[in-house]
Order: C-alpha cells, then structure tokens, then sequence
C-alpha cells in the first residue's frame, strides 16, 4: 500500500537534469572522446567517473590533470563547450519516459523542482529546446546553489519558497552523487 500524503501541495518532486531528463551524457562522452583525442589520449571510464558531478571548469582541470596534459585548461574548457553545444543543438533527446512521468506527476497535483549544477544558460537552453520551463515551479542552477554535488546542502529548498510544510520530496537523479 501507498503511504497517504496529507498534504498533495506541499509535496514537490525534484529532478537532476543532465542524465536524468536528457541524455546529456551521451554528448559529455562524445566531448571529452574529442577532446583527449588532441593529445592522441583515451578518454576512460575511469576520467569520466571522476570528471562526474563536477562543474566543468573543474571537470577539465580534473581530466588534464589525469592525462598528464600541461594545456590552458580555460581554453580547453571553451573549446569543450563549443562542442557540447554543436552535438546539443544535432542530438539532444529528452530521456524515455519523461515526457510520460512529467504527465503523471502533473495529473497527481504535486510540484515539480529542477535542481542542477548546471549553469543557467545551460539549464534554460535545454529546457527551452522541448518548452519544459513552464512544466516546473522552480529551476535550481549552478548559481543557486552553496555546495556542489554529493553535498546534502547542494538544494537550498529550505532557504526558498520553495520549502511548503514538512512533505515528501522525492529527488531524482541518475547517480549517487548526482
């Protein structure tokens, strides 16, 4: 059996973007195959797992880093978005089901939240690409938010308007750490 929810308004349910709601992951991947490859590197699981969760200038100083690679990492990092955004604007999907669960969420009355450590520009542009702005109360970005992916403190809900009474709030994201 379900557990009653004694207040429907108050409960929100919270969505990680990036691999959650679409596969954003896909095109990271292809990027950062891209970018070792000027440097006749592999870009690994093992870069990839640990370049996860983090913001991007941080992500290329991390995968530098591990390749050994002495490069102007702001400059990797621009070239790096160049790049996401072309394959952004070829191959962006939005996830299977989402479309579906954004429907059911909608006909249940609850509130939806999206929380990423994405930046803003980034977070509207995808969003914007299948007209989801609307579909949500709320979009938490990189700017937003005083700690970075797996901190418990990454969502400011409780310091927000966000935070109705004591209710269920469900998080979902496609990592552990976000």
């Amino acid at each position: 059996t379900r557990p009653a929810m004694t207040n429907r308004r108050s409960a929100a349910v919270v969505f990680d973007m990036d691999g959650l709601m679409f596969d954003t992951e896909t095109l990271y991947v292809d990027v950062g195959h891209r970018v070792c490859a000027r440097w006749g590197r592999e870009f690994t699981t093992e870069i990839q797992n640990a370049m996860a969760g983090l913001k991007g200038d941080e992500a290329i100083v991390l995968m530098l880093e591990m390749l050994g690679v002495d490069a102007d990492a702001r400059q990797v990092y621009l070239d790096s978005q160049d790049m996401f955004m072309e394959l952004v604007e070829a191959d962006l999907r939005c996830m299977p089901g989402l479309l579906d669960l954004l429907d059911r969420i909608e006909a249940a009355g609850l509130r939806k939240i999206v929380a990423t450590s994405s930046p803003r520009a980034l977070a509207d542009h995808l969003l914007g690409t299948f007209d989801m702005p609307p579909r949500f109360e709320a979009i938490l970005v990189a700017e937003a938010v005083p700690h970075r992916k797996p901190h418990p403190g990454m969502s400011p809900l409780p310091a927000t308007p966000l935070a109705a009474p004591p209710g269920p709030r469900p998080l979902l994201g496609d990592r552990l750490h976000g």
